[in-house]
């Protein structure tokens, strides 16, 4: 099961193989929304018309909300054009009418991920971050890290992170940051800047005029073994948003460089 949550905690999405209502009978993982005030709980990952889909549904994120969710799946009858043979991003609007109540069945849902100009993605692509508005959706292709804007309905930024992205993000509260972690040759935290010249336009990524995405490798410089092992502590989600990365880039070490306990531990960066 794979669980993410809205900044209230009211609501809950998650994947499962587990059938959580009567007409999920597809024997497949399926993302699922609870609201707990309300005691409801609505299947997303469903075909136009509210047709049960045919793959693996999974990886969901959250708006502070809760009102847009992203996930991956690798059903391609979600779209009639997906010819890739690889998952997809997708975003639901669980409110599409906006009237504030969260109960559109079939949901209403937007394919992210998408290359610009249209075309599919060779390699699988699954979601990294919602914005805390849900207007943007942030997600990656292997190396590839996009943000895509639903206000508009482009991708507003598409580059290679140097690394294959493998975790979970997320955004600063004002969008201006993404901060994610990807895995080269050990445990490296991603950070975006979209705003480098502080004009309030979110359209830059790294340094200034699109330089380089900011890399920030933050491990002890073990092994790629050792490396991997420490994988699995920091990617589930990790808040970087703000200015808290930049001191990261200093020459202090890392705390986990006195960490020889052998197992897994939780650190906070301030």
């Amino acid at each position: 099961i794979e669980v993410a949550f809205s900044r209230d905690g009211r609501h809950v999405v998650f994947s499962t193989l587990l059938e959580f209502d009567a007409a999920d009978v597809n024997g497949l993982s399926d993302v699922f929304a609870i609201d707990i005030t309300r005691a409801r709980t609505t299947r997303l990952s469903l075909r136009p018309g509210g047709v049960p889909g045919a793959g693996v549904a999974g990886r969901p994120v959250v708006s502070a909300n809760g009102r847009v969710v992203a996930f991956r799946t690798s059903d391609a009858g979600m779209v009639s054009y997906d010819t890739n043979g690889v998952d997809d991003v997708y975003a639901v609007d669980r409110d599409a009418d906006g009237n504030g109540v969260f109960d559109e069945q079939p949901p209403t849902f937007t394919h992210v991920s998408l290359q610009p100009g249209g075309a599919l993605y060779t390699a699988p692509s699954a979601p990294v971050a919602v914005s805390d508005d849900g207007r943007w959706v942030a997600y990656a292709s292997l190396s590839t890290l996009a943000i895509f804007d639903r206000a508009t309905g482009h991708n507003a930024l598409v580059r290679s992170a140097g690394m294959p992205v493998v975790g979970t993000g997320q955004f600063s509260p004002d969008a201006r940051y993404l901060s994610t972690v990807g895995f080269g040759a050990a445990v490296t935290f991603i950070r975006i800047d979209r705003d480098v010249d502080a004009d309030g336009v979110l359209d830059e990524a790294g340094g200034v005029d699109g330089g380089p995405i900011a890399i920030i490798r933050w491990d002890r410089g073990g092994p790629a073994t050792d490396a991997a092992a420490r994988l699995a502590v920091v990617s589930t989600r990790t808040y970087l948003g703000g200015l808290a990365i930049r001191d990261l880039l200093g020459p202090a070490a890392p705390p986990f460089d006195t960490d020889a306990d052998g197992v897994g531990n939780v650190f906070e960066h301030r």
